[in-house]
């Protein structure tokens, strides 16, 4: 789901601007959203005229979804601009390292998913206004696109698998119980 609190218009800025300056991205940039997607990002490829890069797909079922993400170039995890989010880590950050693809984040640098994405090296942070990182952030993607270097070199993603969270939460719901009578 991409609603209108995840679609910032730096994002869209950036990639026209990049548009603008290179021919080759213009023809290669293609952004596609599945599922429920707010009507304020057409309206945003509307105005930045990118019409032409954006599609918007039927939900398909979770399983489905899964092999989409692992075929993507990148995958863009744009948060919410709130300030009542610390320690908020949306999900689909844990669906997107599994898929070990390389991660684009819209949010706040210094927030939970840009640790972790900074962390297991999945990706790339950009803040919400910060339009000239984003670009930067953008054409290193491009650039690896251009190389054919498709390989994520993230590390420590393993610790953030479905596994090993669960068994951090038995571990400590354990710690919790110990001693205590049923």
């Amino acid at each position: 789901m991409f609603s209108r609190a995840r679609n910032h218009e730096s994002f869209w800025q950036a990639i026209s601007e990049m548009c603008q300056e290179n021919a080759y991205f213009a023809k290669d940039v293609k952004v596609i959203f599945y599922g429920i997607t707010d009507p304020s990002v057409m309206q945003m490829a509307e105005k930045y005229n990118l019409n032409d890069s954006v599609e918007i797909r039927d939900y398909i079922p979770h399983d489905k979804i899964v092999d989409k993400m692992a075929a993507a170039w990148v995958l863009l995890l744009s948060v919410h601009d709130s300030p009542n989010l610390k320690g908020f880590v949306p999900g689909k950050l844990f669906e997107y390292l599994a898929s070990k693809r390389p991660i684009l984040c819209l949010g706040p640098e210094n927030g939970d998913s840009a640790g972790i994405i900074t962390e297991t090296k999945a990706g790339l942070v950009s803040g919400f206004k910060d339009k000239n990182k984003l670009k930067i952030n953008l054409s290193v993607f491009y650039s690896d696109f251009i190389n054919g270097r498709i390989e994520m070199n993230s590390s420590k993603i393993e610790k953030f698998s479905r596994k090993s969270l669960t068994a951090k939460l038995a571990e400590i719901l354990d710690e919790m119980t110990t001693g205590t009578e049923v």
